[in-house]
């Protein structure tokens, strides 16, 4: 029976030439997976169930996205726009806009909701995409315009999908790459090859 003992000099991501940076780049978003997908599903579903809508055909990446979606209003909702829309909007949509605010105690053992606070910070689903699905209708209440319902509908979708592309688009960057790497020490051989 024979023992070897082999030597390995490993690096940090920072510690790499150019070129094995490269490679290891190229290797990790060859393994690495859209991390938020469910999340997003998920806000979008519930932005479909509450304004009576459904989504088709859509699709995202990291270049460019895409949907179809069909509203379930009359013609003469879709067709609503300024002081009309505002209101239709505070009317039946408040209580999905618009949260109370919750205060707690410093133990965090008793918490309260106040009568007069509201807060419009992630209220579909508790998710940031939940922001940029509901912020052209935030945007419309504060200054409302010649915009129909049916179109401020397809901004929403629209800022929700770009949304979802510039997350991809970060989450596949180097520098989200170089974040992973040193929030979780990854080391690397010299050629870029990870180091398990």
């Amino acid at each position: 029976m024979r023992t070897e003992t082999r030597t390995y000099t490993i690096y940090t991501l920072s510690e790499l030439t150019e070129e094995a940076r490269q490679k290891a780049y190229s290797d990790w978003l060859r393994h690495s997976e859209y991390d938020w997908a469910d999340e997003n599903a998920a806000a979008l579903k519930k932005f479909e169930q509450i304004f009576n809508i459904e989504v088709r055909s859509w699709n995202y990446d990291g270049c460019t996205y895409g949907y179809r979606f069909v509203s379930h209003y009359s013609g003469e909702v879709e067709e609503m726009h300024g002081a009309r829309l505002v209101v239709y909007l505070m009317n039946n949509y408040w209580h999905h806009l618009f949260l109370r605010k919750t205060y707690r105690n410093k133990d965090f053992t008793h918490k309260r909701s106040s009568r007069i606070f509201y807060d419009t910070d992630c209220v579909l689903t508790g998710y940031c995409a939940d922001n940029a699905l509901l912020r052209p209708i935030y945007d419309y209440l504060r200054r409302p315009d010649g915009t129909t319902f049916y179109d401020l509908l397809d901004r929403c979708l629209d800022s929700f999908f770009r949304y979802c592309r510039e997350d991809v688009q970060f989450c596949q960057s180097e520098e989200a790459f170089r974040e992973n790497a040193a929030a979780n020490d990854w080391e690397y051989f010299p050629d870029g090859t990870m180091y398990n």
